[in-house]
Formats: structure tokens, sequence, C-alpha cells
């Protein structure tokens, strides 16, 4: 599958444009709800930021290529911010109304090949309120078109997956609930439940889904390679062909199969190809059939939250022919039909109510990522210091806080997301929430931060929990805090 980014040289307009003379040029992502003005009468308040939704419309033109006739011509949104009406020379050929998910659209029969095209996106966020927070409107992520022969991979058509990981002691991730020492140190070092922390071997299942646009059946050649990105050769690591063997020189550049030498190391994009196998299978006229194609890694570097190894995972196809009473290899497409891959961690994750979640055997806690978190919300926790007696010494001062659940505001009762995630009830019930908005400055931070000092060295004072804590009596502190509570609290 050919893709060409598309995120350059639209032409938007405020409601139903559609054509160049009616709009300016943006490039992507857009959001051109924030460049309207805020209202006080608009209809979502300050859920959207006093933002108003209207209809937009964007507009592309593009040249498609006499060559490509016979082929699928595709566009691939990442993020259409929302009820998108895509259409191409006139022609309807998408309804999407979602604005969190991405899609994909066939464009193909609307197409004037070999001549001048325009495709137009029409937005409409104007059934407000629709959201509890701002979400912008426009063309707000990527857009790709792609360009693919009749027999290919369905877009996102590669779904691999752990099946087991073997640690090589009779042990499988899932099945312990050793803490260790962390993913990829050398093989022989040992965790706490005496099991390997390197994984002696992983098997992986490559799932290919397949169209066939051609009128008759045909037999295809499925290739799937795993690509282990930025490992060098001569690291010691083996490369594993399809019949168990272990790669000689020659092969190791190739993975076995009769590709070229930058495909074997992964493309210009580096990497080493460990693993490669292929299957042979039959797909209808007009329908889709799904390669299945397992392996047995060595040695695989595992996914886990510190250590996020990825592999690249390929898969190329061949057309062997039509086939029918006999095989016609006169109908095969030439070349590679098609090739497509995706990233992937060989891992596997487990919940249960016993261990928890647990990812490759090890039991973990949900923190949530610096990058994905919510900027202005942060959530703190304190030993032995009830959270609702930070919040009323904190009001006091003019600091507006929350603790608790923000699910069940009026409770004295520790959050129930906090003690589900596995915070000890002492450590939940001393939890304080805090948040910042556009207008908060650093000096109210500092004095939030001040304040909370003073805060946590008064209500320190008044609890002999407390001193009995730093006194070294933690479980007799524990169970008095379980029967009794905070005597201050009273």
């Amino acid at each position: 599958m050919k893709r060409e980014n598309w995120n350059r040289d639209w032409y938007f307009a405020k409601g139903q444009g559609g054509l160049m003379q009616d709009g300016r040029r943006v490039q992507l992502p857009h959001d051109y709800m924030i460049e309207s003005d805020v209202e006080k009468s608009a209809p979502a308040a300050a859920a959207m930021g006093y933002f108003t939704g209207t209809v937009g419309t964007y507009t592309k033109y593009f040249h498609v290529p006499e060559e490509w006739q016979g082929e699928r011509v595709w566009l691939h949104f990442d993020g259409v911010m929302m009820n998108a009406s895509v259409s191409v020379n006139g022609s309807l050929v998408k309804r999407h109304h979602y604005g969190y998910t991405p899609f994909s659209v066939d464009i193909t029969d609307a197409l004037y090949f070999g001549g001048d095209n325009r495709v137009t996106v029409t937005v409409n966020p104007s059934m407000q309120p629709n959201s509890r927070w701002y979400t912008g409107a426009g063309i707000y992520r990527r857009v790709e078109l792609s360009h693919v022969k009749p027999l290919h991979v369905e877009p996102d058509g590669i779904f691999a997956y752990t099946k087991r990981i073997d640690y090589g002691t009779g042990a499988e991730a899932g099945n312990s609930t050793g803490t260790g020492a962390e993913a990829g140190e050398p093989a022989g070092d040992r965790g706490k439940q005496g099991r390997p922390d390197r994984a002696e071997s992983a098997g992986v299942m490559v799932e290919v889904t397949l169209r066939n646009r051609l009128a008759r059946d045909h037999q295809v050649r499925v290739r799937a390679a795993l690509i282990e990105e930025g490992r060098k050769e001569g690291d010691g690591r083996d490369v594993c062909l399809a019949d168990g063997r272990a790669a000689g020189p020659e092969e190791r550049r190739t993975g076995g199969t009769a590709v070229d030498s930058q495909r074997a190391h992964g493309g210009k994009d580096g990497g080493t190809t460990v693993m490669a196998r292929d299957t042979v299978l039959l797909v209808k006229a007009g329908s889709t059939a799904v390669a299945r194609i397992p392996m047995t890694v060595p040695r695989p570097l595992t996914w886990d939250a510190e250590h996020p190894n990825l592999y690249r995972v390929r898969a190329q196809v061949e057309d062997m022919g039509a086939f029918g009473v006999a095989l016609d290899r006169e109908a095969a497409l030439e070349g590679i039909c098609d090739e497509a891959e995706t990233l992937f961690g060989i891992r596997t994750v487990t919940a249960d109510a016993v261990h928890g979640l647990q990812v490759n055997g090890r039991t973990v806690k949900l923190k949530g990522g610096w990058e994905s978190r919510l900027a202005n919300n942060v959530n703190f926790s304190f030993e032995f210091i009830e959270g609702e007696g930070m919040l009323l010494q904190l009001a006091a001062r003019g600091i507006c806080v929350s603790s608790g659940s923000a699910c069940t505001s009026g409770s004295l009762d520790p959050s129930h997301v906090l003690l589900a995630i596995g915070l000890p009830h002492e450590i939940a019930h001393g939890s304080l929430r805090m948040t910042i908005g556009r207008d908060t400055t650093l000096e109210d931070v500092d004095f939030a931060v001040d304040s909370l000092k003073t805060t946590l060295a008064n209500l320190r004072m008044m609890s002999p929990l407390y001193e009995d804590f730093q006194q070294g009596k933690v479980e007799s502190v524990i169970e008095r805090f379980k029967a009794d509570g905070f005597p201050y609290a009273n």
C-alpha cells in the first residue's frame, strides 16, 4: 500500500463552501473553533470555553494519474471533529459522526483517472452542547491518500498478538507473581521468584486480512517478517527461518527469503529481521481471507512500561495466480501485490482478583504517563494525614481543593478509585486533588505549596498516629487507623 501525506494545501471556509475561491489555504492539523470569538450565550457555556460550533468545509484539489486505473484509492483520516461528510467530485462517499475515531474511505468509484479531482470534507459541530470539555472543530489529525492493487492487505489489516512467553523454567508469563529485575537484563539474571528475567522464547501469532477485488479466485503467498528495531548484525542473536534452522551469513541478510538486502534489514529505518515465515491461502473473488502465521521468537525483547521494546511486523503479498480447476499462473499480478507493516510489542496482559493487573507475569500498578496525563490535574497522598482536614485548612487560606472521589462529593470516605488500583486505605484517605486554570500564576502555585507545607505541619502536630509512625510503630498505627480513624477528625 503506497501512502501519501495529505496534510498540506487544503482550503478552508466557514459554512457550506467547497470551492477554492471560497476559502483560505490552511495546513493540517487545523482547529477552526479556536479562531472564533467566545460568546456568553454559547450553548455549551464553560464546558466548551464559551466557544460556539459552526459548520466548516475543507477542500483539496489533486491529480490522479492514468496508471492508477485498476487500483483502489483510499483516503485515511486520523481524526475529524465532528459529523464529517466526505465528498469527491460532488458525490458523497462517507459520513463519520464520531470525532475521536479514525476512519478510511474508498474513493475509487468517484475519481477521474488521468484528470483533476476535488475532495471536500464538511464538518458540523453545531449540535451543542455535546461535550463536557473543549473539543475544537476541524480536521485535527493527519490525512493520507493511498492506492493499492485489487489484491491487497486491508487498511489496518495486520493484527499481531502474543500467545505465550516462555522463561525456560516451566513458567509462562501470566502465571507468575514475581517482580524480579527489569525486562531486558542479560539472560541468567533471576527475579525474586527465581524466574529468569530475559525470556527464552515467545509464541506470536500474526494475522493478515486480505481482500480480493478481482473477478476470479486467487491463490496468494503471504510472508510475515518480525523486525527488531535498532539491533545490529553480529550481536549473537539468532535469525530463525521458517523451517526452524538458524540462518547463515547470507540468509541473515535476507531473513531466509528472496528479498533485497534493504528489506531484510528492516528498510531504510534500520532494524534486522529476526523471524520470517510464510503461508499460502485462497482468497475468493470479491471477498476477504485471513492469513494466520504462527512464530516462535527466540530470546525476545519483551514490552513493558519501563522498557517499551517494539518490533515491526511487515507483511508481503505475492499473487501466485488465479485458481479454478488448476492454478492459472498467467493471471497472476506481477511482483509484490502489496506490502504493509505495523508496530508490535511482545507482552502478555492478565487481570484477576488475586494478582490484579499483570504484564508479562508481574503485578503492576496503573500510574498513567507523563505525556498523556491531564496536564492541569494532580493528586497528592500523605500518610496518616486526613484529606478532609487538609481541605478545611486550605479553604481557610482561600485555596479550593477536593479530597475523596470526584464522583461522590460530600462523602468523607476515601476515593474508591484509589482503593481499586491498590493504594492502602491509610494512603487513599489522605489524598488531595488540585487543578489549575488558564488564569493561575506561578505566584498562585508558590502560595499553594507553601500553604500545604504549613497545613501538613499543623495536622501532624495534632496527630498521635503520626507521632507513633515516626517512632516506628507502623503496624499498630495502621490497626488503630482502620479501627478508629483519625482522633482529630472527631
